[in-house]
């Protein structure tokens, strides 16, 4: 039997791109072949990967399906190989700026090549229901917005967001659940551990997070934290922050090397987030894993990796009810152990094995 070939294009490869396009390929049933650019430059990049990959791969022969992720020009890039050749291709929806909240500098260009995109696809996947749901709303209230500037007797053109709704599915990005493993309990009198591994940049909102670590240690609860996220310069504000809580953080910094990182990850109690922006949630999911008590808010697409019994315990309303929620937490840790014990089982539904078969059946559903 011969097995399908796929090619993978990822131009944005690095960070959660680069373990996701790693991941599928070393799960998958089908032989991917990975053909990267680097991650950098990510505006030009959109722009140029197109013209970029279609030099870098002129014979598609080989391969019975295509699949990109979403930071390229698909329409350009189809245009560029041309021809009746062209295998079915697959656009995975890692994010989309069309649903980037307030802070990006994106265009409507940018939001229409999102459109484009999606239109020029055969099958669109996007990593969550959250995700699929806000950009058909976003589409839906484009489409309206340029609707209202045509003259009454032109007609409307064609439903963008039935046209994308019908093509399109969510299938979760792998996690590499094995590699994690829960960690054992610090035992009884340890102080707790809070954890931060997301990137210090505004849409996790670590100053909102710094904030409530100090109205908590302000009321004399015993706490360690542990920071684990990226550090970009220019970050305001964050250092004197950080420099309240003394010696309650830990002397550990973001930690590239895997293992080493997984291994810190499984000494914390709690992983809390703020964020305004995340489509999916690899980092929570992996302390989750290795056995940490979550602390996440009311939105985004947290409410879907949480069973919903949990969703009182471990999810709070707002940036407002994150300190008290904090301290409730860590006043009752060890009965929050109890309730959440089944938790890192559950989130072998996101491993890579159960990942990459959803995966793999949408690249088999292209292929003739």
């Amino acid at each position: 039997m011969v097995v399908p070939k796929v090619l993978f294009l990822e131009s944005f490869y690095g960070g959660s791109h680069e373990v996701f396009a790693r991941g599928w390929r070393d799960a998958s049933e089908f032989d991917i072949e990975l053909v990267t650019l680097p991650a950098r430059r990510y505006r030009l990049r959109a722009r140029t990967a197109a013209l970029e990959f279609s030099e870098m791969v002129d014979d598609l022969s080989p391969f019975d399906v295509v699949v990109v992720t979403d930071l390229l020009d698909l329409p350009d890039l189809r245009a560029a190989w041309r021809g009746p050749s062209v295998p079915p291709v697959l656009l995975y929806m890692h994010e989309s700026q069309i649903t980037y909240p307030g802070g990006s500098d994106a265009t409507v260009d940018d939001h229409l090549r999102d459109v484009r995109n999606c239109l020029a696809a055969d099958r669109v996947v996007f990593n969550s229901g959250y995700h699929r749901d806000g950009f058909l709303g976003a589409v839906g209230r484009l489409e309206k917005e340029l609707r209202q500037d045509l003259p009454a007797q032109e007609p409307a053109p064609p439903g963008w967001t039935d046209r994308i709704e019908a093509k399109s599915t969510v299938a979760y990005p792998g996690v590499a659940i094995a590699q994690v493993g829960a960690g054992a309990p610090r035992g009884v009198g340890a102080v707790p551990r809070i954890l931060w591994n997301h990137r210090f940049e505004w849409d996790k909102q670590p100053g909102v997070f710094l904030k409530a670590l100090r109205q908590v240690a302000g009321q004399g609860v015993p706490f360690e934290v542990v920071l684990l996220g990226e550090r970009p310069r220019g970050v305001a504000g964050q250092g004197r922050l950080i420099q309240e809580l003394g010696k309650r953080v830990l002397p550990v910094s973001y930690i590239p090397e895997r293992s080493r990182y997984l291994q810190e990850v499984a000494r914390c109690d709690i992983v809390v987030s703020a964020s305004v922006q995340e489509n999916f949630g690899i980092a929570v999911v992996e302390a989750v894993a290795a056995g940490c008590v979550p602390l996440l808010p009311d939105r985004l697409s947290y409410p879907e990796i949480i069973p919903p019994e949990l969703h009182p315990h471990v999810l709070y309303r707002d940036d407002s009810d994150l300190a008290d929620s904090l301290t409730r937490q860590l006043a009752s840790l060890e009965d929050l152990r109890r309730r959440c014990g089944g938790l890192p089982g559950q989130m072998g539904r996101f491993a890579w094995p159960a990942a990459a078969a959803r995966l793999d059946a949408e690249i088999a559903a292209l292929i003739p």
